[in-house]
């Protein structure tokens, strides 16, 4: 395991997180909801890969970095780089997973905003019925061109995992 880690580790963390960050990038989804799974379901996991990896399988690491802060710290950092990431995974599984069904959202806008400041996500809270309320991303243009009070109408699939997505390509 030692030498595997060692030839294609690093490969296979770039190309993982590559993969994630293309779906992050080219799916629109309910906001917040694949980070939540991932967190909710994933950050065990990956401390426990993180830990193996770092402790049992990389005994020169494990030598090198024995009783300091850094053999503590750093494998729970990469945990949660990699968890946070794996929003990713989560859409794809999402995209994957049957059943696939269409819906169509369409609902009253009830509020816009915007959620981070060097490159926001655009959010749009509707109203579809009731009590239930529905926060989707939406593009800059779409964004600007909506006002609340608006109707909003798009066909977006439900994933197996239970939330809704557009690709965007």
């Amino acid at each position: 395991m030692t030498k595997i880690l060692k030839k294609y580790g690093t490969w296979a963390f770039f190309a993982y997180l590559a993969a994630c960050f293309y779906a992050l990038l080219w799916v629109r989804t309910e906001h917040n909801v694949p980070f939540v799974l991932a967190f909710k379901y994933l950050t065990i996991p990956w401390l426990a890969i993180c830990y193996c990896a770092a402790f049992r399988w990389l005994p020169e690491w494990r030598a090198k970095w024995k009783a300091s802060a850094v053999a503590l710290i750093g494998p729970g950092l990469i945990a949660l780089l990699l968890t946070l990431f794996s929003a990713g995974i989560v859409i794809y599984a999402n995209m994957i997973i049957p059943p696939q069904e269409m819906i169509r959202v369409e609902g009253s806008v009830v509020e816009k905003y915007t959620a981070g400041s060097r490159y926001p996500a655009r959010i749009l809270k509707l109203d579809i019925g009731g009590q239930k309320r529905l926060n989707l991303e939406v593009s800059s243009t779409l964004w600007h061109a909506i006002r609340v009070g608006d109707q909003y109408v798009e066909e977006m699939r439900r994933g197996g995992l239970g939330f809704l997505y557009h690709t965007r390509w």
